[in-house]
């Protein structure tokens, strides 16, 4: 343990921009109805970071607690930037999602399942199929034992 790790997977995914915007009516942010990525990273307390970006630079980022309702939005311009030292904090699963297409070829892609069978449309917020994560083999022990960041500080505080 605290070792970093001596070798990394990745996963690269693609996907097209399909906003559609309807003459005279405002622009739409919600990235879910079209082409994106969606990461999803839960602690023991049923409160996640939900992180969604689309393939031109638009992103979302949201946070969740299901005990009370609580969602979080925020996006503070074009880059996306996730504080390592913060974002992990208290992490114990994860999900991995991309949407692609509309209509009839409208794909769902899920890094683990989101359903067993008894449901009939996909729910990216079902906890339940999540993943464990070991945070420790992405950031070594100690990475974070003498960095406090005073902006940002913990991620789930006051939630």
């Amino acid at each position: 343990m605290g070792r970093p790790p001596r070798s990394t997977r990745s996963h690269s995914h693609s996907c097209g921009w399909h906003f559609e915007r309807a003459p005279g009516k405002p622009h739409k942010r919600v990235l879910w109805n079209y082409e994106v990525v969606e990461l999803f990273f839960a602690n023991a307390k049923n409160q996640y970071l939900e992180v969604e970006v689309g393939p031109h630079g638009h992103w979302l980022c949201i946070l969740h607690d299901l005990h009370d309702g609580f969602r979080k939005p925020f996006n503070t311009g074009e880059n996306l930037q996730l504080e390592v030292q913060n974002t992990f904090i208290g992490v114990e699963t994860f999900n991995a999602y991309g949407i692609h297409g509309s209509g009839e070829n409208r794909v769902y892609k899920a890094l683990s399942p989101v359903t067993d069978g008894t449901f009939d449309k996909p729910d990216f917020h079902r906890l339940q199929f999540f993943k464990k994560v070991e945070v420790r083999r992405i950031i070594p022990e100690g990475f974070n034992d003498t960095f406090y960041d005073l902006k940002h500080g913990d991620l789930w505080e006051g939630m």
